[in-house]
This record gives structure tokens, sequence and C-alpha cells, in this order.
């Protein structure tokens, strides 16, 4: 499989970043995975918090339809902690 992707991350005042994601998967043997080639993008805000902590809340979806994908790959906000080493 051949995947491009970019991300874009745009820092504003305060900690609080802008984060984009776009992405396509091709697909190298469609009809043996039996699955297309899709996009995927997410759009997110993330803010950091003190002692190298970061709270993340992010939009993530693809095009791929409900036939294509059985197991959840339906739009979905996901929030997440983090924390830097």
């Amino acid at each position: 499989p051949t995947r491009r992707s970019s991300d874009l991350s745009l820092p504003f005042a305060n900690g609080i970043t802008l984060d984009g994601h776009i992405g396509k998967q091709m697909v190298e043997d469609n009809a043996a995975f039996l699955l297309p080639d899709y996009m995927d993008w997410s759009l997110g805000i993330a803010y950091a918090l003190p002692k190298e902590f970061e709270v993340k809340l992010q939009y993530i979806d693809t095009n791929l339809d409900e036939a294509d994908c059985a197991d959840g790959c339906d739009a979905k906000a996901v929030a997440s902690l983090s924390k830097s080493f």
C-alpha cells in the first residue's frame, strides 16, 4: 500500500494550536483486501498544559462508505491527554 499525507499545525497564543491532516491511502490489491482507495482527514485543536502535558480534541473522518468499512469508520470526535518525555 502507498500512503500520501499532509499535516499542518498553526500555533496561536496561550499554548493553543490548530492541527489539520489530509491523507490518501492507495490499496495495492483492492479486491484481495476488500477495501477501495480512500481519503482520511482530521481537524483538531490542542492546548499545552504545564509539565509537558497536552490536551487535544479532534474531528476525524474518511470518505469510506459504511459498506466498505464494517468496523467503525464513521466520523468521530476524539479527546486525548498526552505527556511528552
